[in-house]
């Protein structure tokens, strides 16, 4: 076999590799081809697109800076513009797309591409006029592939002028009555300003014109997927919906195994889908099950799916099963905090002292990672794991508290009669008020500590519900907020009313830290990983800042550096936000300040996410994980 072959064989191997989500073995067998050919430039160009799938903008631009920078061949300059992009270098992206474009005319695809990237990079420096203009030019190109439509929708959508493009969409519409593209892309574009607080935009419309795409165009799968999702979205509201969410992507299953280019996604992502809407279902364990193992038979390296194969053997009692799959979704993302917590489950913490430290002995040599860190990781595990048996336990007796106070708040009030002398009156009436906030906070308290309450569950929108958040405590001019919303954020599931109360707390708490005359409280909602399979809001105050002794003891119930506070906002937030799988986080802010960091799981574990990103790479750049 010739030279040139077998590498060409090492980089399909190398794509495979990453496909299916073993990353590090992808990027090696590439690097070892880049050291073989070092003057091929392809190969150079798939490493820093894999960085960038990884949103390591870092390490691509390094790879641009040291192979790709002069190539100057359009598709090399689009990479070297996308690594830009990530790396925050705003104007190096817009001229390098400036550069694919005047060197593309004769590729119509390259060139739609480079128009895109110039919209992306327009819309992130704010010039959001020359954004339009450049989704406007690429909307009258013909054809327009699936990952480039989805695009395009997703950041017209955004765009404060989307009204303008959806008029151009509709006229393509008229002119091409019998093109799918135009249905999807509206389709597209409508989703993105509903979740960018549109008014007035119903999901049936979505809807309809996702089936008016699929009418034309039976194996337009990037629709058939966009409305299995849309429907998922209801699957709490609707049983309908679910059952046809379900039916909608096991035929995706079945198509991709017939062709598995079809829609630029490994079938295996699409079988996780399925595995995580069934997870949730009563009655569907076994089927969820063999859907999570015929996925990971196609993408081992998924560790949240390992991870909830892992959970669904432990829920069944075979212990062994899910260590193995909790070691594997580990093995796979060493600094995976969930698995390490169910992993910890698996263990007998009834045996001795000895034995324990035997078993984590154990779990230390099977895992890849530095000992130091995977004890640790497994230590805060134990406590975190020790802290939930407390609070369960402590839920009745609490119970009991709360009745009593609701018991003497009620006596105090029937005593109170007509005023007495001395001011013992309005004394005993500001207790009892007293009181009664205690006994309410309490059971609010009392109420976050339970795993579910009876409040439905409901796919939800963080920015939308920041913003409600946002929209309630600005109260007055003193108390300003800026929020500031990640564009096509991913859904999370939770308890709408719980969440929001949580949120207030810690937006309140951050309002009574601003010093008068300070800069307003900042809000800001970003996507937490690569693969979004968390979404983060953060909250930025001005104020004082935590010491250290108060910082250990900020989310105890009852502490409070307030006098006429009871300490349980806090607290009752951080119950709240794990019982959702999620956790808050603190730091010092720069200058002054504090920033409180909520962390949330996404909907269906970020899948809906990376199923969309594999079509190209996101135009946000998400935080490091």
């Amino acid at each position: 076999m010739s030279k040139g072959k077998n590498l060409d064989h090492r980089v399909a191997l190398a794509l495979r590799l990453a496909r299916m989500g073993l990353n590090r073995l992808a990027e090696q067998t590439l690097k070892r081809a880049c050291a073989e050919s070092p003057d091929r430039v392809d190969l150079h160009r798939h490493l820093a697109e894999m960085a960038l799938e990884r949103a390591d903008g870092v390490r691509a631009a390094e790879i641009v800076t040291r192979t790709l920078d002069h190539a100057g061949d359009p598709a090399s300059l689009l990479v070297a513009a996308d690594a830009a992009l990530a790396a925050g270098d705003l104007t190096q992206a817009a001229q390098r797309f400036s550069a694919a474009r005047d060197r593309s005319g004769e590729m119509p695809d390259l060139f739609l591409r480079s128009l895109v990237g110039s919209a992306r990079a327009a819309y992130l420096m704010g010039e959001f006029e020359d954004a339009s203009h450049w989704l406007d030019t690429a909307l009258l190109q013909h054809p327009i592939g699936d990952g480039l439509a989805r695009l395009i929708g997703d950041l017209g959508g955004i765009l404060p002028d989307w009204r303008r493009l959806q008029h151009t969409i509709e006229n393509l519409r008229r002119q091409r009555p019998d093109d799918s593209y135009p249905h999807y892309l509206l389709a597209r574009l409508l989703a993105a300003a509903q979740a960018r607080y549109a008014p007035g935009i119903p999901n049936t419309e979505i809807e309809r014109l996702l089936r008016l795409a699929l009418e034309r165009e039976p194996g337009f799968h990037a629709a058939r997927l966009m409305l299995a999702l849309r429907l998922a979205r209801r699957r709490f509201l609707s049983d309908t919906a679910r059952d046809q969410s379900l039916s909608t992507l096991r035929f995706l299953s079945q198509a991709l195994r017939l062709d598995s280019d079809a829609l630029g996604v490994d079938a295996g992502l699409i079988d996780l889908l399925i595995a995580a809407l069934l997870d949730e279902t009563p009655g569907t364990t076994a089927q969820a099950i063999d859907f999570y193992l015929a996925g990971l038979r196609r993408l081992p390296g998924h560790s949240v799916a390992s991870n909830n194969l892992g959970v669904l053997y432990l829920t069944r009692g075979e212990t062994t099963a899910a260590r193995r799959w909790f070691l594997a979704a580990l093995a796979a993302s060493p600094h995976y905090d969930p698995a390490y917590l169910n992993l910890v489950r698996t263990l007998d913490l009834a045996a001795s002292p000895e034995q324990i430290a035997q078993e984590v002995d154990g779990l230390v040599a099977t895992l890849s990672a530095p000992s130091t860190v995977v004890t640790g990781r497994i230590v805060a595990a134990m406590a975190e794991d020790a802290r939930n048996q407390v609070f369960e336990a402590l839920h009745a007796k609490g119970s009991q508290l709360h009745n009593l106070l609701g018991v003497v708040t009620a006596r105090l009030k029937s005593a109170l009669g007509p005023a007495s002398a001395d001011g013992l009156w309005e004394r005993l009436d500001e207790l009892t008020s007293r009181l009664d906030e205690l006994r309410l906070e309490w059971g609010q308290y009392l109420r976050s500590m339970l795993e579910a309450d009876e409040s439905p569950t409901e796919v939800l929108n963080l920015n939308l519900l920041a913003r409600e958040v946002a929209r309630d405590e600005s109260g007055h001019e003193a108390q300003r907020i800026d929020f500031d919303a990640a564009p096509a954020l991913p859904d999370i599931k939770g308890q709408r009313a719980s969440l929001y109360e949580a949120l207030v707390a810690i937006v309140r708490n951050g309002l009574e830290a601003q010093p008068p005359a300070s800069p307003p409280l900042v809000l800001r909602t970003r996507p937490w990983s690569p693969l979004a399979t968390r979404v983060v809001l953060e909250v930025r105050d001005y104020g004082p800042g935590i010491t250290t002794s108060h910082r250990a003891q900020l989310f105890v119930p009852g502490f409070s550096t307030k006098r006429e506070r009871s300490g349980f906002g806090l607290s009752l937030a951080r119950r709240i936000i794990s019982a959702h799988r999620g956790w808050i986080e603190l730091e010092p802010a720069p200058e002054r300040g504090t920033i409180v960091r909520v962390v949330l799981p996404t909907d269906l574990h970020g899948l809906p996410a990376l199923l969309d990103q594999r079509h190209g790479y996101p135009y946000v750049v998400p935080l490091k994980e």
